[in-house]
């Protein structure tokens, strides 16, 4: 079993319950928010990808940018790690933690937003799954007067 520690420190610490439930440390880790002198060093090539699908974008009127955008990780990703069963293990919690952060980040704001200019549809969901626990309880006490 994982177990994450010190989450909003600088450093976290992986470790695991081994058979005696004793935890170990079997590594530690960088946090996904690296200083800016990191992200300086990053961001030209960073620009320099995005300029090249806006490119491709504009080049093609049926682009798929999904694909493009799906082969560029791909890449990365081949190029970046080893394949092994533990580079396969970072490869997908970094992915599925960059998909984690970019719904909390992102889309659920965006929902949000949404809902109040556009009105909250589970609103209607809520009040009808209400209405129905309401007439349920109703029903079973009617039935055993």
């Amino acid at each position: 079993m994982l177990i994450a520690t010190n989450s909003f420190q600088s450093l976290w610490k992986r470790v695991t319950l081994d058979s005696s439930s004793t935890i170990r440390r079997e590594q530690e880790r960088k946090l996904p928010y690296i200083k800016q002198e990191k992200r300086d060093v990053l961001e030209a090539g960073i620009k320099s990808v995005v300029d090249a699908l806006r490119q491709l974008e504009s080049d093609d009127a049926e682009n798929n940018f999904e694909g493009n955008l799906n082969y560029l990780f791909t890449s990365i990703i081949n190029r970046a790690y080893n394949v092994s069963y533990p580079s396969i293990n970072d490869v997908v919690g970094v992915l599925e933690c960059v998909k984690q952060e970019y719904y909390a980040r992102v889309a659920t704001p965006y929902e949000k937003q949404k809902a109040y200019e556009n009105g909250d549809v589970y609103l209607e969901a809520q009040a009808h799954v209400q209405t129905q626990s309401i007439r349920e309880q109703l029903d079973n006490w009617t039935s055993t007067k």
